[in-house]
């Protein structure tokens, strides 16, 4: 009997996690082998699922564009880590406190072995610093050139991006200054830093932070893009609370001092309870209790932040590409105070008004020293204050 597009879209995902295939794939015929990797496709994931399906035998029966779907993401992801690595160690020289986020340190840490089980755009670190000049020269020195943008999106945005010209294309790299854009949650930067673990290059993320983190950055693509998100949090999950975890042990009563403390219990409350249901993690029902938003709340993020991961017929959607009436609401309802969120979304309107006009009068090349050195540490502790 023909599998549901349903049954299909189950076992991508199931079929998503590297290394741990579920026993269905082995009995797959060609047919159901080409839906469930053009499932795995929408959900961003197929280089991890076409590495199980070898696993289980059917390279025969993959199309040498399917294939190519595991080799080209092998290939860019291992240009994309060792540049990490090259500035992981280069910024450590430098005396600058520097971490890497989302599907870097996954690869980095938790998953060494299987560079191309997710696939990635781009290399994601999260520098202590206050002047995007003060690393400058440091990627100039190593090959990077400057992104082009607006002078106050850069200096006002939590990153910058950097390129590396690699044979026909660039490898990016977003230099994060915040975890957010100030103010949209209560995230204190200084004392993140200060609950890292380990020096230098191998400097990392507590992983409480690092899962909250995954959940608010979740819920602001509004669980619209794809489902990368969602396999970080249960991968961190998985080896922080295993027998043998391979890093530091998650402490779940962190996580919730964190979601409370950068007002993302609401949806830390959504992200976990999405990564349990489709991938079977353990999240203690105490937890999921103590973050639990009131049941029309609850509704409210249901309805606006739809699982691609158990709806057939969705479409993925870039951040830019989202309507901006259901983007503007999923980011309302990422943050626990509404009201601070709204004063953000304003500021940030004027942000662009500002990139606009300079752009406009061309001041942009002149601006963007002067909006480089923008502290962004003011806004931050305006936001835990309030």
């Amino acid at each position: 009997m023909p599998r549901t597009d349903a049954s299909i879209l189950t076992l991508a995902v199931a079929a998503s996690w590297p290394g741990r295939p579920p026993s269905d794939l082995a009995r797959l015929d060609p047919t159901d082998i080409r839906r469930l990797v053009k499932a795995a496709e929408r959900l961003g994931t197929a280089p991890a699922v076409v590495s199980n399906l070898l696993d289980a035998g059917h390279a025969p029966a993959l199309t040498a564009a399917e294939l190519g779907l595991h080799d080209a993401t092998l290939f860019t992801n291992l240009i994309a880590l060792d540049a990490a690595e090259t500035l992981l160690a280069a910024f450590a020289a430098e005396g600058v406190r520097a971490v890497p986020l989302k599907g870097t340190a996954i690869l980095l840490d938790l998953w060494p072995g299987r560079p191309a089980a997710r696939a990635m755009h781009d290399v994601d670190l999260l520098l202590d610093t206050e002047d995007f000049r003060a690393v400058t020269a440091n990627l100039e020195a190593l090959g990077w050139r400057r992104d082009r943008g607006t002078p106050l999106a850069d200096g006002l945005s939590p990153e910058a991006r950097f390129l590396l010209d690699v044979g026909p294309g660039a490898q990016l790299v977003e230099l994060h200054r915040t975890l957010v854009f100030p103010g949209r949650h209560a995230i204190d930067t200084r004392a993140l830093f200060e609950r890292t673990h380990g020096e230098g290059a191998r400097r990392r993320l507590d992983p409480a932070d690092h899962l909250v983190y995954l959940a608010v950055h979740k819920a602001m693509h509004g669980y619209l893009n794809d489902a990368r998100d969602l396999i970080d949090g249960a991968a961190w999950i998985d080896a922080g609370t295993g027998e043998e975890p391979p890093g530091t042990p998650l402490r779940w009563e962190a996580v919730v001092e964190r979601a409370v403390e950068w007002r993302a219990r609401a949806v830390t409350w959504l992200f976990l309870t999405r990564v349990a249901s489709s991938f079977g993690v353990p999240v203690p029902p105490a937890v999921l209790d103590a973050l639990r938003p009131s049941a029309a709340r609850r509704v409210a993020l249901q309805r606006a932040m739809p699982d691609i991961t158990t709806e057939p017929a969705m479409q993925p959607l870039k951040n830019e590409a989202r309507p901006l009436l259901p983007k503007a609401l999923a980011a309302l309802l990422a943050n626990d105070s509404p009201g601070l969120e709204l004063a953000v979304l304003a500021l940030i309107v004027g942000r662009r008004l500002g990139d606009h006009g300079l752009a406009r009068l061309r001041l942009a090349t002149a601006a963007r020293p002067w909006a480089d050195r923008l502290s962004l540490r003011p806004l931050e502790r305006v936001a835990r204050r309030r």
